[in-house]
């Protein structure tokens, strides 16, 4: 892979399943945990462990994660997405820890709701993946390495004024 791939310097990690479920009453409940967290959670991180090596080799890379601003603040009916992306939030941070001192950069996304297929259906006043890539690389080129786009700018400001009022809002989802 070194050979095929050896000029790689970025690595985006955008994986994303959302079942909405309540855990009292869900049929194939254990399938649905260990499908989200792989997907998720462990799938983004063992590939980031595989790919570093050759990541670290070249100059100007970076790892991209994205989260999601469920992290801040869970809707009830997606626990375990939202504890995934809670997940992302830490790896993402503690990995750019790590990193401290070689030329790769870790960045994440922390979009509000995007209008893409996983949604359709779901919430309001989406943001376009066009809104997110435009924001997210003028962050990136700015070496801004947390992305709060759209609506999440919002959230983050609320939950620092007052958690109970943050998850009051985000609690059924918008």
């Amino acid at each position: 892979m070194e050979q095929q791939y050896s000029g790689l310097n970025i690595l985006i990690n955008n994986a994303a399943v959302q079942y909405n479920y309540n855990f009292a009453d869900e049929p194939g409940l254990t399938y649905k945990i260990d499908y989200e967290i792989s997907a998720n959670i462990a799938a983004p991180i063992k590939l980031t462990g595989l790919l570093l090596p050759l990541l670290l080799k070249n100059k100007n890379s970076a790892v991209i994660n994205v989260s999601s601003g469920l992290f801040i603040a869970p809707k009830k009916s997606a626990s375990v997405y939202c504890a995934t992306k809670s997940a992302m939030h830490s790896f993402s941070k503690t990995l750019r820890y790590q990193l401290e001192g070689t030329d790769t950069k870790v960045f994440e996304i922390i979009p509000a709701l995007v209008d893409t297929p996983m949604t359709t259906g779901r919430g309001k006043s989406k943001i376009t993946p066009e809104q997110l890539s435009d924001e997210f690389l003028q962050n990136f080129n700015d070496n801004k390495f947390e992305s709060y786009i759209g609506k999440t700018k919002l959230l983050k400001f609320i939950n620092r004024l007052s958690p109970k009022i943050a998850d009051r809002i985000m609690k059924n989802g918008l």
